[in-house]
Formats: C-alpha cells, sequence, structure tokens
C-alpha cells in the first residue's frame, strides 16, 4: 500500500467554494484525479459519458448495487447517484489521489467502510460570509436562500466527525492548504507498513548483541572448536572470510594475523576468553592440517565414517586425524550453519549471523572507551566513516560517554 493513492472526501456547505477549489487543485497538480459519479438521469446537452457523469439505465445502477462495486450511492429526485468502485481504487491503485466530493451522509458512510480515506470539510469564514456568497451568485431568490441556511445549520452538527475543516477565506491558500493536507495523509504509518517492517528488520539486523546474548550463545557451544569460533569472533572482530583463513602459523601467543579484503593483512588481538578457548581447541587436535579451523571429511564427504568414530553427536570430529582434510579450511557456509544451531540453542530471539559478532566486537570496544579510530584499524577499515555505520550505541552508552568525558 506504500505506493497507493489517497481517497479525500470533499463535503462543505452550498456556496462554500468547495467545487472552485477542487477545480483549481485539478490544474496546478498533476496527481490528482476526480471521482466521476454514475447516474441514471438522462445527459444533458453537452454532457459526455465518462466525463461528466457514467449513464447508466436503471437495471445496470442495480446490478452495480446488487455486486458491490459502489462506493457509496443514493436516490435524489427520483434518479439513482453513487460512486464506482472500478473508477476510484484503479486510480488510487495507480497513485492518483482521488477526489470525491460528496454530501456529508454519504461521506461519513465511506469513512465507515473505508476509514483510510480522509474528509475533509469546507466552510466560509462564518455565516454572514456564507450568507453574502449565496446572495451573490445572483441566481437564488430569498427563499432559496433561507433554505440553503436552513440545511447548513443542520450539516454543521456533524462537522466535527470530519478530519479536518478547511476556511476558505482566500482561494489560492487555501487551495495549497487542502493539497498539504492531502499529501500528508501518504506519511501515514498504515501507508507504510512495508517499509516500517523493513527498518524493524533492518535494525535488528544491525544491532549489536547484549552482554546477556553474548553468555548464552556461548553456553549454547558443544566443543572446543564451536566455543573457539564464538569467542575469536567476538575478540577480533574479523569477517568470516577471515576467520576461516587463519593459519596455525598466524598465531603468535595472543596476535593473530588475518588476511584482509584486497590482500590486506592486519593483526588482531585475542582477549583472555579467546585465547584459552583457541588453545583448549588446538590442544584437542593432532591433525597436521594448517588452518586453525580446518576442514573435514566428516563435514563434506564421509558421514558413514564420522558414524563409525561416533563422533557426529557433539561435533568432535575435529580430534580424529583421519577425519580432518589434508590441506582445507572450514567454509563460510558451515560457520553460518553453526550461527543457526547457536540460536537456536541459546533460545534468543535475536537475529545470529556472522557479521553480527563484528559488529558486536566493534560497539563493546567503543562503549568500554577504545577510539574509534583504533577500533576502524582493528576492523580493517580504511575510513572511520565505514566503522560509524557498524556501531550500536543507544541513548545510555551517550550518558554515561557525557558522564565520563564531559566534565
Amino acid at each position: 500500500m506504500d505506493n497507493q493513492g489517497v481517497l479525500a472526501v470533499i463535503s462543505g456547505f452550498s456556496g462554500a467554494g468547495k467545487g472552485t477549489l477542487m477545480r483549481a487543485l485539478l490544474e496546478r497538480y498533476d496527481n490528482y484525479a476526480l471521482s466521476i459519479s454514475a447516474t441514471t438521469r438522462a445527459p444533458r446537452e453537452g454532457e459526455v459519458d465518462g466525463r461528466e457523469y457514467f449513464f447508466k439505465t436503471r437495471e445496470e445502477f442495480e446490478q452495480m448495487i446488487e455486486h458491490d462495486e459502489l462506493v457509496e450511492y443514493a436516490q435524489y429526485v427520483g434518479n439513482y447517484y453513487g460512486t464506482p468502485k472500478e473508477y476510484v481504487f484503479s486510480n488510487l491503485k495507480a497513485g492518483k489521489d482521488v477526489l470525491l466530493e460528496i454530501e456529508i451522509q454519504g461521506a461519513l458512510k465511506i469513512k465507515k467502510k473505508f476509514p483510510e480515506a480522509v474528509l475533509i470539510f469546507v466552510t466560509p469564514p462564518s455565516a454572514g460570509e456564507l450568507r453574502n456568497r449565496l446572495a451573490g451568485r445572483g441566481t437564488e431568490t430569498p427563499e432559496k436562500i433561507a433554505a440553503r441556511l436552513s440545511r447548513a445549520a443542520e450539516e454543521s452538527k456533524q462537522m466535527d466527525d470530519y478530519d479536518f475543516i478547511l476556511v476558505n477565506d482566500e482561494v489560492d491558500r487555501c487551495v495549497e492548504e487542502m493539497h498539504a493536507l492531502i499529501q500528508a495523509m501518504h506519511a501515514r504509518t498504515e501507508n507504510h507498513k512495508t517499509l516500517i517492517e523493513k527498518i524493524k528488520e533492518d535494525k535488528k539486523q544491525k544491532s549489536a548483541f547484549t552482554e546477556i546474548e553474548i553468555e548464552k550463545i556461548r553456553d549454547a557451544t558443544r566443543n572446543a572448536r564451536e566455543r573457539a569460533i564464538v569467542d575469536v569472533l567476538l575478540s577480533t572482530g574479523c569477517r568470516v572470510s577471515e576467520l576461516v583463513g587463519i593459519k596455525i602459523e598466524d598465531l603468535n601467543h595472543d596476535k593473530l594475523v588475518v588476511h584482509g579484503k584486497g590482500g590486506k593483512d592486519r593483526t588482531v588481538y585475542l582477549n583472555a576468553k579467546a585465547l584459552v578457548s583457541l588453545q583448549k581447541y588446538l590442544s584437542e587436535r593432532t591433525d597436521q592440517n594448517p588452518y586453525i579451523f580446518c576442514g573435514g571429511y566428516f563435514v563434506k564427504h564421509d558421514t558413514k565414517k564420522a558414524n563409525k568414530y561416533r563422533c557426529s553427536k557433539r561435533g568432535e570430529w575435529y580430534k580424529i586425524p583421519e577425519l580432518v582434510s589434508e590441506d582445507s579450511h572450514m567454509d563460510r557456509g558451515t560457520v553460518e550453519q553453526l550461527m543457526r544451531r547457536l540460536k537456536r540453542r541459546a533460545g534468543i530471539e535475536a537475529s545470529c549471523y556472522p557479521h553480527k559478532f563484528r559488529r558486536t566486537c566493534a560497539t563493546m570496544a567503543l562503549r568500554r572507551g577504545m577510539p574509534i579510530e583504533q577500533v576502524s584499524r582493528m576492523l580493517g577499515h580504511e575510513s572511520v566513516d565505514t566503522t560509524q555505520i557498524y556501531l550500536d550505541i543507544n541513548e545510555k552508552d551517550l550518558e554515561q560517554a557525557h558522564k565520563k568525558y564531559v566534565v
């Protein structure tokens, strides 16, 4: 519905100038369509079917009623008048804002049936001005003027039911105000459900893990290899492509050399948790594979062989040299599958994917006082601007930073 037009229902006292306003609106802007009514009355001289009205036989009109093809309808002086749905909604679907001039009872019926419609009531600035305008037409007898004023008094009782009241005291200003009111309806929340859901999902995707979520994920790991993957990602903020490409020779106590984008190497550091996890995992391996996170026949090729060694339940196939490949590393798809399993085991609602660990590492580092320039270097970014996109800083973070740094 995000690109759909607005159905604007215009009502007002006879002599308020609503017709003049609508004609001016159509002349100034090309995004409006004036709704054309259907009627059973005979065409008058000069009237064209589809321009002034859609002219129908009584039988045709009653079939439209039976088939629910009208937005609203009424009888007046023995003839039917109504608004065809097809014309209105085809224009709305095409992105046109549809103007429908209709009396109060019909307008309220439309609002009840189509709550998204906007109801605008046009009025002169005073009852005296309304009398002057009716008299100024030169076509009304004193009796007709009195009747119209009496009807206006009755109609005024339902002005409260309209979304907006438009005081027509100066045509040009009033036309622009009507245009502004209708265009503002495009910004209503219900018109942007798709966008809202996308933003929510984007925010969900881009947010960092909370500390509680981190601990639940760590607790959900089932072996030393899984724990090492989680802790190294959280400690270094490296990309998943960098993680799987790290070799054992790239490890120097608490330092890792990672091979980044564009063939650029950089040094990242392991915190105490990551160092302990990595050392434990590597101590369980006795194979000759050069990669820290090695590939395995268990994963890619030989499930039967893995079952033979009964190591599949906890994913500890890496402990058995026969199941470790000679020179391949784990692939990023395997890491992504692990993240989905960890999310399920941990019972967290937040999304869980490798890049979120990178974002979490950066956010946590900044919250604990690391300058953004150093965070950027840790992540291997060429620009601090890129780093800022990664960070998930909220008002609480800002408040704490202010207390620490602004004295």
